[in-house]
């Protein structure tokens, strides 16, 4: 797994996949337990889930630190 997970395109993808759960999450919690609009909970999750991914590709997957 540790050879595994040296690949870039693992640790992109990986990445990715826990990006677009930590968005539904954020999606469902706002609309379901906050009670946003559709809409309004929609975009926000995009925006969560948006930054959430900029910033984990930004560290982990690339490994750039500045």
């Amino acid at each position: 797994i540790k050879k595994l997970w040296k690949n870039t395109a693992v640790r992109y993808c990986f990445i990715g996949g826990l990006s677009y759960v930590i968005e539904l999450i954020a999606l469902f919690s706002l609309f379901k337990v906050f009670g946003l609009p559709r809409t309004v909970a929609t975009g926000i999750s995009f925006w969560v889930g948006l930054v959430i991914a900029f910033l984990l590709q930004k560290k982990f997957a690339f490994k750039d630190y500045s």
